[in-house]
């Protein structure tokens, strides 16, 4: 008996019943409709283990298995989902362990004066999904003011944690004017933390007004400590400005804000659309909503259905990066291709130059650490960055992390 198919949500060139059944589940709670799509995609002949690697590639392990134990388990094979339920027990475990780190941090940089933020990690899964169990995370960020960050710095470097990069002080003034966080590792903790003067490197020349946010700051409750997190208005533009820089290459970049759009009916849109209009970064918000309602269902307002359908260079882009999200080879996430999508999310020329020529000159970690100068030859690192990007093409690729 064949299975009458809700319409996919994918051109035919990329549609599989996985990543359609995929999309259904990436929901906190799938309505009645959703549902019902659900337990017809599970009938469509799903190819199990596919569907679970593919969730793991996108970070949706955790949405995947409680949307299929909630609507439909007996639909999905007992061993297949047993294996979901291990990974997303698992999951449980590291969150909870992951809640409780971010809370101790975040008192140790208060006990010594130095306000933070919480950015995305467990404080976006409460503010977002209402659980942290539900978001993937693999490290914790946090947000000081740029006036902070070295004496941020100093306290977790006193406190047994070992900071990176090691810098001497010409690269680090470079540093922190090209780039935007510190990385560090605990010998006590599994989870590496970022410790961010800025919310993205200059240049992706977003300026969001780091005090501007701190006037807005509001609260959530993550392992019993109350923590700052940015309003829900500055995170929508910081979840837009962070899945531009990856090209919104993975699904949790786009539930994040589907979720979060769900979750505060409150939200004051004129405003929102103005202020990313006022930092250059309304086609990069525009994409992101798009992207939330086409492929995950969320509700958009009447006010940013008019703003998007101004802009005409919007439909093809969101094709595009929809094609790229589920680009099955992944291909080289570095390449031409994903630099000039990323252009197109910009409106303004400026942008994309300014963009352009931070990526060609702005001496990075990788140039230091490829060909040492001594610091009065600092400056020729203008050329030599140049030179190592036309290179690029003929090094032989580094071996990933997973095969190591």
């Amino acid at each position: 008996m064949s299975v009458r198919l809700p319409t996919p949500l994918l051109p035919s060139s990329i549609t599989s019943p996985e990543r359609e059944l995929l999309l259904r589940c990436a929901r906190v709670e799938p309505d009645s409709a959703g549902k019902e799509q659900i337990e017809a995609w599970c009938r469509a002949g799903i190819d199990w283990k596919a569907l679970r690697k593919l969730a793991q590639g996108h970070q949706l392990s955790a949405l995947l298995f409680r949307s299929l134990d909630r609507t439909c388990p007996d639909l999905v094979p007992e061993e297949q989902l047993g294996r979901m339920r291990s990974r997303f027990q698992a999951s449980v475990a590291h969150s909870l362990q992951l809640s409780h780190y971010l809370a101790e941090i975040v008192g140790l940089l208060e006990d010594s004066g130095i306000p933070a933020v919480a950015l995305k990690g467990p404080a976006l899964a409460v503010q977002a999904y209402g659980d942290p169990a539900l978001r993937a995370c693999r490290d914790l960020d946090l947000l000081v003011p740029r006036e902070y960050a070295l004496e941020a710095r100093s306290v977790l470097v006193s406190h047994g944690y070992v900071a990176f990069p090691k810098l001497s002080p010409t690269q680090e003034r470079v540093f922190m004017r090209s780039e935007c966080e510190f990385w560090f590792e605990s010998p006590g903790s599994q989870f590496p933390l970022e410790v961010h003067w800025d919310l993205r490197e200059a240049a992706y020349a977003f300026p969001l007004e780091i005090r501007e946010c701190w006037a807005r700051l509001e609260q959530v409750e993550v392992a019993g400590r109350q923590v700052p997190v940015l309003s829900p208005t500055d995170t929508l533009l910081m979840l837009s400005c962070h899945g531009a820089k990856h090209r919104w290459g993975h699904l949790k970049l786009i539930c994040d804000l589907a979720e979060l759009l769900r979750t505060d009916a409150e939200l004051d849109w004129e405003a929102m659309l103005d202020q990313s209009a006022r930092l250059h970064g309304l086609r990069m918000l525009l994409l992101g909503f798009r992207l939330a309602g086409d492929l995950l269902g969320a509700r958009l307002p009447e006010a940013v259905r008019r703003t998007a359908e101004r802009d005409r260079k919007l439909p093809s882009l969101t094709r595009d990066v929809t094609a790229y999200l589920f680009d099955a080879g992944r291909g080289d996430r570095q390449g031409v291709a994903s630099t000039r999508l990323y252009l197109r999310m910009r409106e303004r020329w400026q942008d994309r130059l300014r963009y352009g020529t931070a990526t060609l000159f702005t001496p990075t970690l990788e140039d230091w650490k490829s060909v040492p100068l001594p610091e009065p030859l600092f400056p020729l690192y203008t050329l030599v960055r140049p030179l190592r990007l036309l290179a690029r093409p003929f090094r032989r690729p580094e071996r990933s992390a997973a095969t190591r």
